[in-house]
C-alpha cells in the first residue's frame, strides 16, 4: 500500500516540475512517462543519490534496483563504465566524505570495493566490460 502511494507521489512531483518547465498541456504525458519509468523501477543519475542521500550515483548510471530492510540496504546499478573507473570513482569520492577505505580490488572484469565509516560498512562489487558494468552496492549499519 505504501509503495503505491509513494509511486503517485512520485508521478506528481514529476508532473508539477513539468507543468513549471513546460506547462499544464505536457503534464498528462509527462505522467504517463513517469508511471512508466517508476513502474520499471529505473532511475537516471539526475536523481544523483541513493540510500537516502548517503551514496552518490555515478554518472549515466541507472538504479536497476534498491531494496532496504532494517539498517541493510542493497542497489543493483548498471554503469557505463568499466570496474576500475567505477571503483576508483566511489574510493575516492566517498573517501571525500569521510569513509575509509577497508579493500580495494581489480582483476580483469570485476572489481570489488569496501568502505567503512563509523559504525555503517559498503560493500561495492562491478562486474563488466569497458563499456558497462552492473554494480551491486550494499549499505550495512551495525
Amino acid at each position: 500500500m505504501a509503495e503505491r502511494y509513494l509511486k503517485a507521489w512520485k508521478i506528481d512531483f514529476f508532473c508539477i516540475l513539468i507543468i513549471l518547465i513546460l506547462g499544464t498541456s505536457q503534464c498528462l504525458a509527462a505522467s504517463f512517462l513517469a508511471d512508466t519509468a517508476v513502474g520499471a523501477g529505473k532511475q537516471t543519475a539526475s536523481s544523483g543519490m541513493i540510500f537516502k542521500g548517503k551514496v552518490p550515483l555515478y554518472k549515466g548510471a541507472k538504479v536497476l534496483k534498491e531494496k532496504t530492510m532494517g539498517t541493510n540496504s542493497k542497489a543493483d546499478l548498471e554503469v557505463p563504465a568499466s570496474p576500475e573507473e567505477i571503483v576508483n570513482f566511489y574510493k575516492q569520492v566517498m573517501s571525500a566524505k569521510g569513509w575509509q577505505t577497508g579493500m580495494a580490488m581489480v582483476k580483469g572484469s570485476m572489481g570489488v570495493l569496501q568502505l567503512k565509516k563509523d559504525r555503517s560498512l559498503i560493500t561495492l562489487k562491478a562486474t563488466g566490460n569497458g563499456q558497462k558494468s552492473i554494480v551491486t552496492i550494499s549499505f550495512t549499519t551495525f
